[in-house]
């Protein structure tokens, strides 16, 4: 099993201190392709988990970074590769763990960028559980620097899915890692907001 999985692995059990080491472990060996870039931002994801915006910011910006200078692709495109949006929507679900303020602001724009990437692309390439988890970020981002207009706007596409295209958090609350999904007292006022902008249309 590689580093980037396990790490993957014990970040969904909540154990964000041995899920950064199998990351940074990972970084000590030549990566092909978005390797690199997948690794980064699993930092980040460990970081933001771990309180650290100053670490998880900085990570987000190397992985950007690592981006602008690849010089060679994955070999299995698709749902396997590491796509430009995918990258956008691991920095919005990092930063959306921490204070606010400013690393909600880029967290809703991140999660916004992976979305506007998704629906520019062809079916084969998208991940519409992850798409809708973007909505639900930049929800929730919006959310905690007092936007609610932005926020309503963000979780209402979600909202009108049919029910078996919700996710997990929408039909029965956080099931997992605590991490997969956001706060419940932030779940709450996202569903009251949507639902009264729906009532005042």
């Amino acid at each position: 099993m590689d580093r980037g999985t396990q790490s993957l692995i014990a970040r969904f059990q909540g154990d964000y201190a041995h899920a950064l080491d199998y990351v940074h472990d990972g970084l000590r060996y030549k990566a092909r392709g978005t390797g690199r870039i997948r690794l980064l931002c699993g930092v980040a994801q460990c970081h933001a988990n771990l309180g650290d915006s100053t670490g998880a910011n900085r990570t987000l910006d190397l992985a950007q970074t690592e981006r602008e200078k690849l010089a060679s692709t994955d070999s299995v495109d698709g749902l396997f590769s590491f796509s430009v949006a995918k990258q956008h929507y691991y920095a919005g679900s990092s930063l959306i763990w921490l204070a606010g303020g400013s690393d909600a602001e880029r967290a809703a724009r991140e999660a916004g960028r992976a979305i506007a990437l998704w629906e520019e692309e062809p079916p084969e390439s998208r991940s519409l559980d992850d798409e809708a988890l973007a909505h639900v970020y930049q929800g929730t981002d919006f959310l905690q620097v007092g936007d609610l207009d932005s926020a309503a706007a963000a979780i209402r596409p979600i909202l009108d899915l049919p029910a078996d295209r919700q996710i997990s958090w929408i039909k029965s609350g956080s099931t997992g890692s605590p991490r997969c999904s956001p706060p419940s007292h932030i779940e709450g006022r996202a569903r009251r907001t949507t639902c009264t902008k729906r009532s005042a249309t």
